[in-house]
């Protein structure tokens, strides 16, 4: 067992939602809260975003991810929610969808300091 703090390498939510989603105008609401939320707690924690992921899960529970890297390391929230509804698009949306997730992987370049990471147990 190590004693260094345990450095996170991502950040993410998903939302099951109570009923399946079928217009695309939620499904891109749901993205781009996820994302909100999920870059707030990166930012938080003074780190910097390297690549995007999206996972979606259908009715039928068929689940896959997909991810981009970005053009930059960034927290630019217009450029991080652009880049999870551009990954989103590509998913062939034929079902309804029962689950939505955003993973934003970070940086490992220029880690804060030990006292902003959780200690790892």
């Amino acid at each position: 067992m190590s004693s260094q703090p345990w450095i996170p390498r991502s950040r993410s939510h998903v939302i099951t939602f109570a009923r399946d989603l079928t217009e695309r105008a939620d499904m891109d609401d749901a993205i781009q809260d996820l994302t909100r939320k999920t870059l707030d707690e990166v930012v938080a924690q003074g780190r910097i975003v390297t690549r995007v992921a999206v996972t979606v899960r259908t009715s039928t529970f068929y689940t896959r991810t997909k991810i981009r890297k970005l053009g930059a390391p960034s927290t630019d929230a217009g450029v991080i929610t652009e880049t999870a509804l551009s990954v989103f698009e590509q998913f062939e949306l034929d079902r309804p969808i029962r689950l939505l997730g955003v993973r934003l992987e970070l940086s490992m370049d220029d880690v804060p300091s030990a006292s902003n990471v959780t200690a790892h147990q």
